[in-house]
């Protein structure tokens, strides 16, 4: 793996932590973290869906990072769009071979969660902690958080409530991700 790309991703993830919405590029907006303003926006990029409006999962028009999972981490990776959701890129790679769940999962790995029909993906940040978006609507403007494996595990099988794990395993970023 590309070492100085994956410290400026680890880098990244850790300073939004705690951060609850997701950053803006509308210049001189106050949610902006290239050029901040003084004021929110009229025209949030990006744009809160039907969704977050309803569930009340945006502030003033820009929307929270909770639920977006598969969008933080291709943040943290300034990677293409290509997987909307972490379910889809989780499947991809799992055909390609490329998925594992043996213990030595290296800094920056991509780790995976059955979850509903979007699963849920987080960066592998070392010390068997995981940096990801929150899985709970009560708990949303807590932000980008730290967790370890386990909790995050315990609290998804929790809500898939079958015999089976939610864990899946982890894979390396794909190839083009760290350019």
């Amino acid at each position: 793996m590309n070492e100085d790309k994956i410290n400026k991703v680890l880098k990244w993830a850790k300073s939004e932590l705690t951060k609850y919405i997701q950053p803006c590029s509308t210049k001189g907006c106050k949610y902006s973290r290239i050029q901040p303003g003084d004021v929110m926006c009229k025209t949030p990029n990006p744009t809160p869906d039907s969704d977050d409006i309803q569930k009340e999962n945006c502030e003033n028009g820009h929307p929270f990072w909770n639920f977006y999972c598969m969008r933080f981490v291709r943040t943290a990776f300034n990677a293409p769009a290509e997987y909307p959701k972490a379910e889809d890129m989780y499947q991809a790679l799992r055909q390609k071979g490329a998925i594992s769940t043996c213990q030595d999962i290296p800094l920056g790995a991509l780790v995976f969660w059955h979850w509903s029909d979007y699963g849920h993906i987080g960066i592998y940040a070392g010390d068997n902690k995981v940096i990801h978006t929150g899985t709970k609507s009560a708990l949303k403007k807590r932000g980008i958080r730290e967790s370890l494996l386990q909790d995050i595990t315990d609290v998804l099988d929790g809500y898939n409530r079958n015999s089976q794990t939610s864990y899946l395993g982890w894979a390396y970023p794909p190839k083009n991700w760290l350019k």
